[in-house]
């Protein structure tokens, strides 16, 4: 049994009464509606974020890991340090081999800070030494190029002295999520064939360097081009 499965009786569930389909029934419309809501509030949609998962009050992890989210989207980093072990590992997609070592930075971390993310969280569930949740992120990255939200499933293992000791980041979907993101690189190719090779070193998006201010530039310039609605 892996620890996202949401089936009964597999680990504690935290959700609204009627078990995880419910869950997922009563927080479609609202999950869509914050991510709308975020353009003008970010707070509010991650304070509501916190608040829609309903189960921080059942289990002392579940606190924690809240804790430590929140202080990370309030930017108060050496705060949420301490919710973190000094030997911390991190794994995307698969968890496989020995991950990377995980202290809230690196290039990924500023390119969530220049594009404004935010997460809402649901389906909180908890299962011996580890905290998981449905994280269903917005930013201004997936604005600019029209990308539909995406859960993705996090964990969090904690170790013998109540430390975040492994991090874990796994897609819930394996088809690519909607988005104008291929009309912009057509776009770009054509215009910008250099800028665009930059910005996506084979073809793969990366965050490293000025890179983050460099794609809202020139996801601004693509939207005016083609005549796309903008973006604050």
């Amino acid at each position: 049994m892996r620890l996202g499965d949401e089936t009964p009786g597999a680990g504690r569930w935290c959700g609204p009464a009627g078990g995880p389909g419910a869950a997922r029934a009563s927080s479609r419309a609202i999950v869509l509606a914050l991510a709308v809501a975020f353009a003008s509030a970010p707070a509010l949609v991650i304070a509501f974020g916190f608040a829609l998962a309903g189960c921080g009050s059942g289990s002392p992890l579940v606190k924690r890991v809240q804790r430590f989210q929140a202080l990370r989207a309030a930017g108060e980093k050496e705060k949420a340090l301490a919710f973190v072990a000094d030997s911390a590992r991190v794994w995307y997609d698969a968890k496989e081999g020995p991950g990377r070592p995980w202290r809230l930075d690196g290039p990924w971390a500023r390119w969530d800070e220049h594009f404004r993310a935010s997460r809402v969280f649901t389906g909180w569930r908890v299962e011996g030494n580890a905290v998981s949740v449905t994280s269903t992120e917005t930013n201004d990255f997936y604005r600019l190029t029209e990308r539909e939200p995406w859960p993705v499933r996090l964990t969090w293992w904690f170790d013998g002295d109540g430390k975040i000791a492994e991090y874990f980041v796994r897609p819930l979907r394996d088809e690519r999520p909607q988005s104008r993101l291929d009309e912009f690189k057509a776009w770009a190719a054509a215009r910008h064939p250099d800028v665009l090779e930059y910005l996506m070193p084979g073809g793969q998006i990366s965050p490293e360097g000025d890179r983050p201010e460099r794609w809202r530039a020139i996801l601004v310039e693509w939207r005016a081009d083609a005549g796309l609605p903008a973006m604050d």
